[in-house]
């Protein structure tokens, strides 16, 4: 059947040719005439022997001007390069070819073609012709070119936000969370990989400058700072010397992370990095300074015992062996950390322990606490407090979270806690309640789905939740925004321990979200003897009157304690010797 249709095919075309053979050339070139694109043909000397309309009218010439004439011959100079080069391509390939090409058709206008050319053959293959088509992109490649542009501003801008969110502005250091990210993963590698895949040691190396206070002190907060960039560029040029592997984070003001992987031993690394150190240049103002760096380390091979707690639990737990190393008589300038002395990993470890059992049992238990009007000692509230249950007693959510535990089983804690206080405390309860919440809980109600926030819900008409200074300060726009959005009431714990300003205080206040201050312990025992915690504590007071916030006092051990609160005004009172009096 289709050799049928060619032939046919054929047969009707040579039937035609000789009616048609006037017109055909005519009907041709009028129909090229009517494509918008500019269309040409050249012999194989490359010379024009066809235009049509849209290409004369692209440069700006009549038809006839082209034909019998090379490129050279009548085109701009470098439009005539770029076509020749095309052709010759097209010639040398012996089949279709494809390019962009930019004509400059005058002094102002440059466009932009997609330009296909065709080698044309005879019967024999011998090259007779080239056929060439133009489509103009220049539009199109102009809003690529615009799209590429904001495509790398756009990359360059998030590379940018990357950068300070995870790189220290002072040093181009790891920031002490994008570490602890570092980290973290090392932990879990290290975990799975078997004792014979291990080619060298890892260690955490934290190291304190104890001096930086005193530097700053004596020569100024600029001068601390290009320490510290100094500090950086030295331990940056001799990272190659100290291992195969080496990361940099600065973990606080003061001090840096090295995660380190090597097979050098680390007493000889430690002493490179304290010769290296020993006198650091600082240049301010054409000044130059000299200044000696008392540096500390602690140090932590993590591939030969690996932490079963998570990076950031890690650093807080050398960070406390730090500050008792330091104060060692026998210890000079570094510690490496084993099971035992100055190492908190093992109470860290049980407690991780303790909270994955509890978790897994679903044993959370729950403390209630009294509190009592400070004038008439009637029950106005109680206090409801959740944890686990140690070996030396109870441990508070509060304290777990104090110890810098994270995670899923702290979430799932808390929600084991919230739903144990709804099904049993809540149909329980005579008087209004305090129930302490923190970060953790405050950052996953956030969400509509939570099971948290659905608890909260559920017994937020007999609660005012309890939430401590830092957790106001970091989290100040997410408790505002879950008080607001679903009328929960709150207290701040814990004041005087940190920072929350007055007009903290005033802004919930003013949304009516604020309800109660617990005051630190410690500021009331102090100003039984210091007139200055005294004067704190009572313009506090005076001041929560003022804008209808109550004041309540904790952990009231003795009667000084006892009288102070009741002259000072201080509204609500708890304690062992409330307890005591009451009975």
């Amino acid at each position: 059947e289709e050799n049928f249709f060619k032939e046919e095919f054929y047969k009707k075309i040579e039937a035609l040719e000789d009616h048609w053979k006037d017109k055909l050339p005519i009907l041709f070139s009028k129909l090229l005439d009517t494509i918008p694109d500019p269309i040409w043909i050249k012999d194989n000397n490359l010379r024009y022997i066809y235009v049509n309309e849209a290409f004369a009218k692209l440069f700006k010439k009549n038809r006839e001007d082209f034909i019998g004439k090379s490129d050279i011959e009548i085109l701009p100079p470098d439009v005539a390069k770029e076509c020749v080069f095309t052709d010759i391509q097209a010639i040398e390939k012996g089949e279709t070819t494809y390019s962009i090409e930019k004509d400059k058709i005058d002094e102002k206008t440059e466009k932009i073609f997609e330009v296909i050319k065709t080698p044309l053959k005879d019967k024999k293959g011998n090259l007779i012709a080239i056929l060439g088509f133009g489509r103009d992109i220049t539009k199109m490649y102009k809003i690529n070119e615009e799209l590429e542009k904001r495509n790398k501003a756009l990359e360059e801008a998030y590379n940018k936000l990357k950068k300070i969110y995870e790189y220290d502005y002072l040093t181009d250091f790891f920031n002490r969370g994008k570490f602890v990210e570092i980290l973290d993963e090392e932990l879990k590698k290290l975990r799975t990989q078997k004792e014979e895949e291990k080619k060298a040691d890892t260690y955490l190396i934290l190291m304190d400058i104890c001096n930086l206070e005193h530097a700053n002190e004596l020569y100024g907060f600029l001068f601390g700072d290009k320490l510290i960039q100094e500090i950086a560029t030295i331990l940056k040029k001799i990272s190659p010397a100290l291992g195969e592997k080496v990361v940099f984070g600065r973990i606080s003001g003061r001090s840096f992370g090295i995660l380190l992987e090597t097979d050098k031993d680390i007493t000889n690394v430690i002493s490179l990095i304290k010769e290296s150190l020993s006198t650091v240049k600082v240049i301010i103002d054409s000044n130059i300074y000299k200044f000696s760096p008392k540096l500390f380390f602690v140090i932590r091979n993590i591939s030969r015992d690996v932490p079963i707690f998570s990076a950031e639990n890690l650093i807080f737990c050398m960070e406390g062996s730090m500050n008792e190393a330091k104060n060692s008589e026998d210890i000079k300038d570094y510690y490496i950390i084993e099971n035992g002395r100055f190492s908190t990993e093992g109470e860290l470890n049980s407690l991780v322990a303790l909270l994955d059992k509890a978790v897994q049992e679903e044993n959370v238990h729950i403390k209630i606490e009294e509190i009592y009007d400070t004038n008439t000692l009637q029950k106005e509230f109680v206090n409801i407090v959740g944890g686990i249950q140690g070996e030396k007693g109870f441990i508070s959510i509060i304290d777990i979270y104090n110890s810098n535990i994270k995670g899923q089983n702290f979430l799932k804690l808390n929600q084991l806690f919230l739903r144990k206080v709804r099904e049993e405390v809540y149909p329980t309860l005579s008087s209004k309640a305090f129930l302490d919440i923190g970060a953790f809980i405050i950052y996953d109600s956030i969400s509509p789905n939570s099971e948290i926030l659905k608890n909260i819900l559920f017994i937020k008409d007999k609660t005012v939740f309890t939430i401590c200074e830092s957790v106001i300060t970091n989290y100040k726009k997410s408790i505002l925004q879950l008080g607001y959005d679903y009328n929960i009431k709150f207290a701040i714990n814990n004041i005087g321990y940190g920072n929350t300003s007055l007009k903290n205080l005033m802004d919930f206040a003013d949304l009516n979200l604020l309800t109660h201050i617990k005051f630190y312990p410690e500021i009331v025992k102090k100003a039984i003897t210091s007139d200055k915690e005294k004067s704190f504590l009572k313009g506090i007071a005076e001041f929560c009157k003022g804008i209808g916030i109550k004041t309540v006092a904790t952990e009231i051990s003795t009667e000084e304690e006892f009288n102070l609160v009741r002259d000072l005004g201080i509204d609500l009172i708890q304690g062992e010797f409330v307890d005591k009096i009451r009975r």
